[in-house]
C-alpha cells in the first residue's frame, strides 16, 4: 500500500515543485526589472523598450495637450 500512495503523491509534488520553482523566477525577474528600471530612473538614462509603444504615448500626450490648450482658449 505504501508504494501505492507513493506512487501517487509523487506527480502531485513534481507538479507543486514545478509551480513554485516557475514562482520563485518568476519573482526573481520582476524584483530584478524593478532594479533595473529604478536605476534608470536614478541615472536619467530611461531608454524606451518598444518602440511603437513609445511613439503611441508621445502621440496621446500630444493630443491631451491640445485637448487641454483647446479647453483653456475657450
Amino acid at each position: 500500500m505504501h508504494t501505492r500512495q507513493s506512487t501517487a503523491e509523487a506527480p502531485r509534488s513534481i507538479n507543486n515543485l514545478d509551480n513554485s520553482t516557475t514562482i520563485d523566477v518568476d519573482d526573481s525577474c520582476e524584483r530584478w526589472g524593478i532594479r533595473i528600471a529604478e536605476t534608470e530612473l536614478a541615472t536619467g538614462q530611461v531608454v524606451p523598450s518598444d518602440i511603437l509603444e513609445w511613439q503611441f504615448l508621445k502621440a496621446d500626450d500630444r493630443e491631451v495637450l491640445r485637448a487641454i490648450t483647446h479647453a483653456q482658449e475657450s
